[in-house]
């Protein structure tokens, strides 16, 4: 995943490495996912607004080009505490969701973890704990449509039923992806949460 890679540049150059050798604990990344990611549902002003009120510092107008490359209308955001460094891209791309180009509107959030095989399995289970599809650069993507009662995953052997839910836009979609990183013990945990919009 594009975005991943690019987190990880930004936090080779762009912090001490005191402080991106400290690891996050996986509830404080699926925390900032959930309260900024998930709750700006796909609103990357919104995320960005939800972000700067807890705390976080743009990135380096230098840095922010070389992370949103591909990204139309990238924005990031940064913050190093005492949980560790914390790592915010938003901005839009056109990926290939089954059949259909879509255009996802994207909030992803990255820091190094103290175990991250607990964030895979709690990324899991917020998409519905459906199958994971294929993608690019070793990520792990599920599908799932946001329900009163829960997530309800996506079933992807249901080609009709999966096409159905990315036309109707009512589809969401969860990434989650351990990038190698020299100031991260355990690697780069990047969690991405997605809604199309066209």
């Amino acid at each position: 995943m594009r975005v991943a890679a690019a987190l990880a540049g930004l936090a080779l150059l762009a912090v001490p490495a005191a402080a991106a050798a400290q690891a996050t604990a996986p509830g404080v990344l699926l925390g900032e996912v959930k309260s900024i990611c998930v709750a700006a549902q796909g609103d990357g002003a919104r995320a960005l607004a939800l972000a700067d009120q807890s705390g976080w510092s743009p990135v380096p107008d230098a840095l922010l080009k070389s992370m949103t490359a591909k990204l139309k209308n990238g924005q990031g955001r940064m913050k190093s505490d005492a949980a560790g460094l914390q790592l915010m891209l938003v901005g839009s791309e056109v990926r290939n969701l089954g059949p259909l180009p879509v255009t996802l509107n994207l909030c992803a959030v990255g820091a190094g973890v103290t175990d991250p095989d607990i964030v895979a399995g709690a990324v899991k289970a917020m998409a519905g704990g459906g199958a994971t599809l294929p993608s690019s650069g070793g990520a792990n993507l599920w599908l799932y449509q946001e329900d009163p009662t829960g997530p309800k995953a996506i079933d992807t052997n249901d080609p009709a039923g999966a096409l159905a839910a990315l036309k109707a836009r009512s589809v969401r979609a969860l990434v989650y992806q351990t990038m190698p990183n020299a100031l991260m013990p355990k690697g780069l945990s990047l969690v991405g949460y997605a809604v199309p919009t066209s």
